[in-house]
Parts: structure tokens; C-alpha cells; sequence
């Protein structure tokens, strides 16, 4: 079952990314996209919440295309990054801008 966006928001492990206080974190996303035809779908396969040092509150990523064949789809692991700054908006976080 999917977690419901209130229980990700007041779950104690992400604190350091949805809370105000002073702790500069880096979250890390890796997305599988499945190619069928001309539509991508996009699944998050893994991600991590890291303590870090610096902040740019901007959304970095891997930028070459290298899907690969598996029988009828393509496939392709990208990266996500996200250095966040105690002074960023939390909830919008969640949100990102679809490709």
C-alpha cells in the first residue's frame, strides 16, 4: 500500500527534510522509467535522506537518455538530487515538476 501524504509529512525519519530547524539534509531519488511506445512511466526504486553540510535548493539529475531494451519496453534509472537549505518551504518539496 502507497503511504498517505499526512504520514510521510509526520513520519520522525524524514524530519530533517519537511521541519524548519537549522539541519541542512540531501535527498536522493532513483527513478525507473519504463518506456512502452511513446508513453514513460516513472517509479521510485530507492531513496535516501542524508545530513549534509551545503544547500542550493535546487533539483539536480542525470541528463542522458540510455534506455535500454528488456523484451517489449525500455528502461532507465535516473538520479535525483535535492540539496535543501533550512529556509526553503518544506511541503513543496513533494511536488516536482514532470518531465
Amino acid at each position: 500500500m502507497a503511504p498517505v501524504l499526512d504520514d510521510l509529512l509526520n513520519d520522525g525519519r524524514l524530519a530533517r527534510l519537511f521541519s524548519m530547524d537549522a539541519r541542512h539534509c540531501a535527498l536522493q531519488l532513483w527513478i525507473l522509467q519504463i518506456k512502452f511506445e511513446q508513453v514513460i512511466v516513472n517509479r521510485v526504486v530507492y531513496g535516501r535522506l542524508l545530513p549534509y553540510n551545503y544547500s542550493c535548493d535546487c533539483w539536480s539529475s542525470t541528463d542522458d537518455d540510455s534506455f535500454q531494451p528488456i523484451g517489449q519496453v525500455e528502461i532507465q534509472v535516473i538520479r535525483l538530487n535535492r540539496k535543501r537549505s533550512v529556509a526553503s518551504p518544506t511541503k513543496y518539496f513533494l511536488i516536482m515538476p514532470s518531465a
